[in-house]
């Protein structure tokens, strides 16, 4: 399937079923905070079904048991390993599996908040996420700074107020194209 845009993962949400397996890599956080929000808002999970982990300080094992554990009172879990590029050879095997073989009573969502292109650990993953018909994979890559003053324009209209163009040019300006700023 390859990577895809930020918009398009916006587009698939609208679908009325969501993948078994995301991957968000890229260094803009604001994306990747946004599609995390937005899986969560769709699943509409109890904190009782809902597990966080970080990748360098766990076993894939504790992992995939997560991930293959029932739901509790709900229809799905949210499993999200942070740091996924981080992780140890013996533990990347656990992974491998949940990804070629997703299970269907959890959302597993990978997060590797780093230039896709530029990771030579773990490019693996990337490649496995991104080739994978189970497995949708979102390039959260930063934006130019044209596209951040139309993201200035598009949140000062979501809030029902007009900016001018130099304004917002402006605001980015001082701010830069970081996204997570700009909100």
């Amino acid at each position: 399937m390859g990577f895809i845009t930020y918009q398009a993962f916006q587009k698939h949400l609208q679908g009325k079923k969501l993948s078994p397996v995301y991957l968000f890599a890229g260094e803009e956080q604001f994306f990747i905070d946004t599609c995390l929000k937005s899986i969560e808002e769709k699943l509409a999970v109890d904190p009782l079904n809902r597990e966080i982990f970080q990748a360098p300080d766990l076993e894939g094992k504790t992992v995939a048991e997560a991930v293959e554990t029932l739901p509790f009172l709900g229809d799905k879990r949210l499993i999200i390993l942070k740091m996924a590029h981080k992780l140890n050879n013996s533990d990347y095997e656990f992974i491998t599996k949940l990804i070629e073989n997703p299970v269907d009573t959890s959302c597993f969502v990978l997060i590797v908040p780093d230039k896709v292109r530029e990771i030579k650990k773990r490019k693996d993953l990337l490649d496995l996420c991104s080739s994978s018909k189970e497995c949708v994979a979102v390039d959260c890559k930063k934006i130019y700074d044209s596209d951040a003053v139309k993201f200035v324009k598009a949140e000062f209209a979501q809030r029902k107020k007009i900016i001018s163009d130099d304004l917002a040019q402006h605001i980015v300006e001082e701010t830069g194209a970081d996204l997570l700023s700009l909100y």
